[in-house]
């Protein structure tokens, strides 16, 4: 990467930064007109980085798993690369479709790789007794730390969360959740401006 001096790559994050730089591609926030109310969903849907225990402090069997490249392999399959590099993006109203969708997903099914372009949604969803992750404090003796876990949830209040945790809870449960309103995430053609770029000198 031509931009980039080693002892400025401080992580993995670095050197994405530095491929889009450098293939022209402008960020989210500087080409799309996405409406305040819309950005408020995005954030609410989000729950990065989450890791999970459910049993502590016992003993009892494991089996050791190697989940290789998930944020990558989610993306790909997600084609949200289809989304950074759009020129533009609509947010249509799909309720019914998803109603539809999550009525016959199943595990299985989630293994064919054109059914994930279908995840590509945002619901509002009622939970009850549904599979989300939750922000919430879990420690009773620290009530003003947040944490994040996949938990059973009944809420009065309406939540947003993204597709595929949406459709992970169906998957869980065997039970669709309530869903009051759903958009999906649609890219219009390509952004101008775009270079290609050699990644290690080989790959184009």
């Amino acid at each position: 990467l031509q931009d980039l001096l080693p002892d400025r790559a401080y992580s993995p994050a670095s050197i994405g930064k530095a491929i889009y730089r450098q293939t022209g591609i402008t960020p989210p926030s500087g080409k799309f007109d996405v409406p305040a109310e819309l950005q408020g969903i995005f954030m609410q849907a989000y729950y990065g980085g989450r890791a999970e225990c459910h049993i502590r402090k016992a003993k009892v069997p494991v089996m050791r798993l190697d989940f290789l490249s998930q944020y990558p392999s989610a993306n790909a399959l997600l084609r949200n690369w289809e989304i950074l590099t759009a020129a533009r993006l609509s947010f249509p109203e799909v309720t019914d479709q998803v109603r539809t969708l999550l009525e016959g997903v199943t595990l299985t099914k989630c293994f064919n790789p054109a059914i994930w372009l279908d995840f590509k949604f945002f619901a509002l969803v009622q939970p009850d007794d549904d599979i989300f992750p939750v922000r919430a404090p879990f420690d009773p003796r620290d009530r003003e730390h947040l944490n994040i876990a996949n938990s059973r949830l009944t809420s009065e209040q309406p939540i947003w969360f993204s597709g595929p945790d949406v459709v992970a809870s169906v998957i869980r449960t065997g039970k669709g959740p309530k869903v009051l309103k759903a958009i999906r995430v649609v890219p219009h053609g390509k952004q101008r401006g775009m270079k290609r770029i050699v990644l290690r000198g080989a790959i184009r």
